[in-house]
């Protein structure tokens, strides 16, 4: 597993307390500053790329494990 910082758990948390409502790295920002995490813009984008990149990863690892689901659940052509 990665390393994950204090400001990578923050973002997150933020993140994920926002729920499906849109916001902008600039608000979260001032979120993270009003709970007394006090982070630069940079850093919310940043960790914001990396959130994507471990979305896209887990994405990508769902979609090949049901690929093989799907593929050992085939009928055996050979009978």
């Amino acid at each position: 597993m990665p390393y994950v910082t204090k400001q990578y758990q923050a973002v997150l948390q933020c993140v994920q307390s926002r729920g499906a409502d849109a916001f902008t790295a600039a608000e979260l920002t001032e979120d993270l500053r009003h709970t007394g995490h006090p982070v630069g813009l940079a850093t919310v984008y940043r960790q914001l790329e990396k959130l994507e990149a471990a979305e896209e990863k887990a994405e990508e690892e769902l979609a090949a494990l049901l690929e093989r689901m799907c593929k050992s659940k085939e009928p055996n052509e050979t009978l």
